[in-house]
């Protein structure tokens, strides 16, 4: 009858310190075991949405490079001067410059309404994970770790003068390695070339009349006139007329002009009929 009831007065119906940490301890552990998962759907998702940013400006970019106005406004504007050998090519003035140095980067791409696709005048010009213009692009950025360049040169046929040449061109993403997902820069990269000779470019120009073509039209040298006295007998392999003299007695009596050969001189034959 005598024992006395032992109470622990530390405990006042708590927990102690210790007993506080471990328990801080586990549910730390179980909360980050729950955002772990989380976490990474959100930045998997945000690589997804990255992927198609990328790959819709790729197709734009290609887009604007086939079609006619874009490449115009593009081949005109002052930002892009390795463009310039073709100026009077897509205004339709003439045949292109001579464009054997030229090639390098197309710094400024609009499409046909004017919408910047491509702009690399500055060297922190990129798009961020959301495909929007960013100006703060650099090897180790996050909030602008893309940028797309693209490049020229032309297909010349033979060294010395390029006039009209066929284009190739080339694209290319730079990605910033401070993403934490990997991105392969070639699956949006291309390479394709532009026929930039129409047609009727190639028929005026080997036409063997030194044609020359503009303005949709094709200039020829046939229009040339021999000098007085002179009759034209042919043309050249560049164009220009052949002219000779033709005296009353080219041909021997009794035969007829019949026209002339590859040299011009004259060619006789046959008989003259009676008049009637």
């Amino acid at each position: 009858m005598g024992e006395k009831l032992h109470v622990n007065k530390n405990r006042n119906g708590g927990f102690t310190p210790l007993e506080l940490l471990i328990a801080g301890g586990m549910a730390f552990v179980v909360i980050a075991g729950v955002s772990v998962p989380i976490i990474s759907q959100i930045q998997q998702r945000k690589q997804t949405e990255s992927y198609f940013w990328l790959g819709q400006i790729r197709s734009e970019v290609i887009v604007a490079l086939k079609n006619k106005i874009s490449f115009k406004l593009a081949v005109t504007n002052p930002a892009n001067p390795s463009l310039q050998c073709l100026v009077p090519k897509v205004t339709g003035s003439g045949n292109s410059l001579n464009c054997s140095n030229s090639g390098g980067a197309i710094s400024l791409l609009q499409d046909a309404q004017s919408k910047t696709l491509i702009n690399t005048t500055s060297a922190n010009s990129g798009f961020n994970k959301n495909g929007e213009p960013c100006n703060q692009y650099s090897d180790s950025s996050v909030d602008c770790p893309f940028r797309f360049e693209v490049s020229w040169e032309p297909i010349c046929s033979t060294a010395g003068t390029c006039f009209n040449p066929d284009i190739k061109f080339e694209g290319k993403l730079l990605v910033s390695k401070s993403l934490p997902g990997p991105i392969n820069p070639a699956l949006y990269s291309f390479k394709w070339i532009l026929p930039t000779a129409e047609k009727a470019d190639v028929v005026c120009v080997t036409s063997g009349l030194g044609g020359v073509q503009g303005s949709g039209t094709c200039k020829l040298k046939i229009d040339a006139k021999c000098s007085p006295g002179q009759y034209l007998t042919g043309f050249q392999s560049d164009g220009t007329p052949m002219c000779q003299v033709l005296a009353s007695n080219a041909c021997p009596n009794g035969q007829v002009l019949q026209g002339f050969d590859g040299t011009g001189t004259v060619s006789c034959g046959g008989q003259c009929l009676p008049q009637p």
